[in-house]
């Protein structure tokens, strides 16, 4: 048996129920992140709001969702999970009931920041959860995996004929029982983790302290991909629209994307660290510049329909490789918290920058920046290992559960 295999053996992160717990939660942090195109939708309709009005609610989620990320380098590793976890629950819950049922804009603006934060916050502690396992690029993986799965299913329910009205109403008690689904799971999470020596292995041994430089420019990598890939994102309809393609083959092919999404994070689940991370990443932003080339072409819906599947598989598959080398370079476990952030700014600043490109129905000027992103992302990924030193291919840590007073 190799170190590594021992080790994992011995990772009590690596508990069937703890990760179960973990997919559990990051999938319900996500929950409305994945809803919010309906959440925005059905909030204009049922509430009147402008344009400008229904724009600011996706900020005011953000701001909340980003604000757990950032403060969550200072809890994490200092709160019980489970109980902190279960805390946020009713908060989320409480946040759409109140977003539902007031009529005051800014205090429906307010809700959304306090269920954007308690949202976040599940995700956070999910994604540090996910870290601490052995192999965290498989489980970050099976975690995109999952709420993928999880927001078409919410997604499909809440426009299906079942519910004809399609009132934010609806939207909330959706997004409330989904979560309830979820919520049980959570009881399984631990207290808390924290990063200890290698379980056998002597002092000099241990993984070394984070490499912050490492950590930074893998962080960058989680921004500038997401940003890369989300501003592709927000404009794949528009983009087949002014190529004058027929709009029900456009809406088909985008919701047939989504299952290639879940196929891309599925592969990086299955070869787990077989290859690194390194190599699968620049792969997976391969795929993306080959979508790119293939939306570059006008009015060939076979060219569209191959450049949108092969730009999902890539980044469903490049998110988590993302994510994972965050972990790796991260010895402390309190950086990786910082990735929930990392994907909020991404998710902000893509679609803004891509709308200020997109002039006269050309995506030219938006498929150049998604194509910059991707060679920027690439060059700060080999950054990131070098700054790091490559010091995870010393031995894994094993986390060690701390137990509540």
């Amino acid at each position: 048996m190799d170190l590594e295999t021992k080790h994992a053996s011995r990772n009590p992160a690596d508990a069937k129920l703890v990760v179960c717990a973990a997919l559990a939660a990051s999938t319900i942090g996500a929950l409305f992140y994945n809803a919010l195109p309906l959440y925005l939708g059905t909030a204009g309709e049922s509430k009147s709001l402008t344009s400008e009005q229904i724009g600011l609610i996706g900020t005011a989620f953000f701001f909340g969702f980003n604000i757990a990320g950032f403060s969550a380098f200072a809890w994490v590793r200092r709160v019980h999970w489970r109980t902190v976890s279960l805390s946020l629950l009713p908060i989320a819950l409480a946040a759409l009931y109140w977003s539902d049922q007031t009529s005051s804009y800014p205090l429906f603006l307010i809700a959304t920041t306090i269920g954007g934060a308690a949202y976040g916050g599940l995700y956070c502690i999910a994604g540090v959860a996910i870290g601490d396992t052995t192999t965290p690029e498989r489980w970050y993986g099976i975690k995109t995996a999952t709420e993928s799965i999880a927001g078409m299913i919410l997604l499909t329910v809440l426009t299906s004929t079942f519910l004809p009205s399609n009132s934010f109403s609806e939207t909330a008690v959706g997004m409330g029982v989904a979560t309830l689904l979820l919520a049980p799971l959570l009881f399984f999470l631990p207290r808390a983790w924290q990063k200890a020596e290698a379980v056998g292995a002597t002092p000099d041994a241990a993984r070394p302290a984070a490499s912050i430089p490492g950590v930074a420019c893998a962080l960058l990598v989680v921004l500038v991909f997401y940003a890369g890939n989300s501003g592709i994102w927000a404009f794949a309809e528009r983009i087949g629209a002014n190529s004058d393609f027929d709009p029900a083959a456009v809406g088909g092919l985008l919701g047939l994307t989504l299952l290639f999404g879940i196929g891309g994070s599925l592969v990086v689940a299955a070869i787990g660290h077989r290859f690194g991370t390194a190599l699968p990443f620049a792969i997976s932003a391969g795929l993306v510049i080959a979508a790119l080339i293939c939306l570059s072409i006008p009015k060939d819906f076979n060219a569209y329909a191959l450049g949108m599947c092969l730009y999902m598989i890539g980044w469903s598959a490049g998110v988590p490789l993302a994510l994972a080398e965050v972990a790796r370079l991260d010895g402390d476990g309190r950086y990786v918290a910082l990735g929930a952030p990392a994907l909020g700014i991404g998710s902000m600043i893509g679609p803004g920058v891509a709308g200020m490109l997109y002039h006269d129905g050309s995506p030219i000027a938006v498929l150049i920046f998604s194509f910059a992103a991707m060679l920027v992302a690439i060059a700060l990924f080999i950054a990131a290992g070098r700054l790091g030193g490559r010091a995870t291919s010393g031995p894994v840590v094993a986390p060690v559960s701390v137990e509540a007073n």
